[in-house]
């Protein structure tokens, strides 16, 4: 062989070479694996004139092979030298259809998967037989309509030219379109091709009958000739009958809310412009779409959907119920609350972004908004509440793992209170929620001896004596979370935060306000990622009494042996929200357009 000219040209010149040289010189000039089976012997004689390029020489290749009864089977990035008349036992590549892979080399054997709409099988066999390769094979499967041709791609493109030419004329002859009245044109078409199916498995003669349903105008395309002609037209005579126009259909819903899908369902099958009555009532869809009204009535004592149609309708929408009342996923909500002691350096807070290494940050909607007790009516009236801006408020999303271990490394340095630690599971796009809370009194109203007095029978009395009303309102955290699971495992959290503190005493009742403090925000999340809602700072004030113990307590002279310390505390209130998706079930399968 001559060394590779200008642009990787290559010349061919052995003479008694050994095929085994032969095909590792080939491989190593276009750079291809390949196995060589045992029984590949014998010697080679090729000589070019003029130099080939990589495609050429690749196909002079395969010539190589093909003449000493050799081929080359690929499977991945490896070629297969085996004998040509073992190969079809192999592994060969597969061709589904009326058309091969123009793309492969003409002397690679296929095995290629013909469907025959409507020719007979077995009349294509007889046809075909002969122009089989001598190592190529044939296999018809009738109750299919399918051959099985196993032969090289050449030849297999020129059966395939027989088999569409003979085709074509067979559907060609004898179509005929018959229109069906009452009946479903699909259903029909369906039993009139398991009909020719078994009659051609019978050993009928002739070509079986092929049956196609048009829907648009529900009839049938029929192609068939003379007596069975005759024969399905007799059938679809009998089938095609008028049946009584509805009848009552209930399914009882297994997950889903009845009303819900009677919502839904109206809206598929459309409604007319009354619509329903009210909500869950009857409502009924426009005729024009479904060919036959339709009533839908959710039943919301037994979780049941009452639909009344047709028969042939009744499939259809059942399948779409079911399709709708699939199980909910759900997610398990971890959340953690604690209020963190802060020092010098964190006077504003935990900075999540240097403690950890990585944080994301959230957008928030928050208000303030100071809830005042009611006041007496010879008072001024006062607003009940004022919406303030709330500064300081942060929500991050962190590692779940990450935020666990600067907890653990707060509680090792007592700065750490753990208020309330909960895991709730709910369905996804319902509300979870978490109240950690304590109820206080608060006087609403009063009233007061304005003086005077009333004679009732013998005695008097005054005219108005002293009253008050008391209510109990909480005072804590309330967290109400919404999730929705996205398609790849993402979790999107819709969550509302409400904080409610005792403020100071209000006149004129001299009970305390309460501080009502809102945050709402919605993110997304991984798994295992924490949304981290904070920047809620409070001061708490600490005395300290140190001294001699026993005499620092004496009254009066007590202050000679001892202090006290003041300080103020600063923490900040901090809410961990963790959620994890509680198995995978199925997705929902698709609904079906109404016909």
């Amino acid at each position: 062989m001559q060394p590779a000219g200008r642009g990787g040209l290559v010349a061919l010149d052995f003479d008694h070479a050994d095929i085994t040289a032969v095909v590792q010189t080939v491989s190593e000039i276009l750079g291809f694996n390949y196995i060589l089976a045992p029984d590949v012997q014998g010697t080679v004689t090729v000589r070019t004139i003029g130099q080939l390029s990589r495609g050429d020489l690749f196909d002079v290749f395969r010539a190589i092979l093909d003449v000493h009864g050799f081929t080359a089977i690929q499977a991945g990035d490896v070629y297969k030298i085996v004998r040509r008349d073992g190969a079809r036992a192999r592994a060969v590549p597969t061709v589904v259809g009326s058309f091969t892979d123009r793309t492969r080399p003409g002397d690679e054997i296929i095995t290629q998967i013909v469907p025959v709409p409507s020719a007979a099988v077995a009349e294509l066999v007889g046809l075909l037989q002969p122009l089989i390769s001598k190592d190529g094979q044939l296999i018809a499967r009738p109750d299919e309509r399918l051959l099985v041709i196993i032969d090289t791609v050449s030849n297999v493109a020129r059966l395939l030219g027989v088999i569409s030419r003979v085709d074509r004329e067979t559907l060609a002859d004898g179509i005929h379109v018959i229109p069906v009245h009452f009946a479903d044109a699909a259903a029909l078409a369906t039993i009139l091709n398991q009909r020719a199916l078994r009659l051609a498995g019978a050993g009928g003669g002739g070509a079986p009958a092929l049956v196609i349903a048009e829907r648009r105008s529900n009839s049938l395309v029929v192609q068939a000739h003379g007596a069975e002609l005759e024969a399905i037209r007799r059938l679809i005579s009998g089938l095609d009958v008028s049946l009584p126009s509805r009848r009552l259909f209930i399914y009882f819903a297994e997950h889903a809310r009845a009303k819900q899908l009677a919502a839904t369902l109206t809206a598929i099958y459309g409604e007319t412009p009354g619509g329903p009555s009210g909500p869950g009532g009857p409502a009924t869809p426009d005729p024009s779409r479904t060919g036959q009204p339709i009533r839908i009535v959710a039943d919301e004592t037994t979780n049941g959907v009452i639909v009344m149609t047709s028969l042939h309708q009744w499939p259809e929408i059942e399948a779409n119920i079911k399709s709708l009342d699939y199980r909910p996923r759900q997610v398990r909500i971890e959340t953690l609350i604690a209020d963190i002691t802060l020092t010098e350096d964190s006077q504003r807070g935990v900075d999540w972004a240097a403690a950890i290494g990585h944080a994301r940050l959230v957008s928030l909607t928050s208000t303030t908004s100071p809830v005042l007790p009611a006041v007496a009516a010879s008072q001024v009236a006062i607003p009940s509440t004022i919406t303030l801006p709330q500064p300081g408020l942060t929500a991050v999303t962190v590692n779940a793992d990450s935020a666990i271990a600067l907890l653990n490394a707060f509680a090792s340095e007592q700065r750490i209170a753990l208020s309330a630690s909960s895991s709730v599971v709910v369905v996804e796009n319902h509300k979870a929620v978490i109240n950690v809370s304590d109820s206080i009194p608060i006087v609403t109203s009063m009233q007061t001896p304005i003086g005077g007095s009333t004679t009732v029978g013998p005695n008097l009395t005054p005219a108005i004596v002293s009253s008050q009303s008391v209510e109990y309102r909480d005072v804590g955290t309330v967290l109400t979370v919404t999730p929705r699971i996205g398609e790849r495992g993402t979790v999107v959290l819709d969550v509302k935060q409400e904080v409610n503190d005792v403020g100071s005493p209000e006149p004129p009742t001299g009970s305390r306000s309460i501080i009502k403090r809102e945050v709402e925000t919605a993110v997304v999340l991984g798994d295992n990622e924490t949304l981290v809602l904070g920047g809620r700072i409070r001061d708490q004030r600490t005395t300290t009494h140190r001294g001699i113990p026993f005499l620092k307590d004496i009254p009066i002279l007590g202050t000679a042996f001892g202090t006290k310390i003041h300080a103020i505390e600063k923490s900040e209130l901090l809410i961990l929200i963790t959620p994890r998706v509680i198995g995978a079930p199925p997705a929902p399968a698709p609904l079906a357009a109404p016909k």
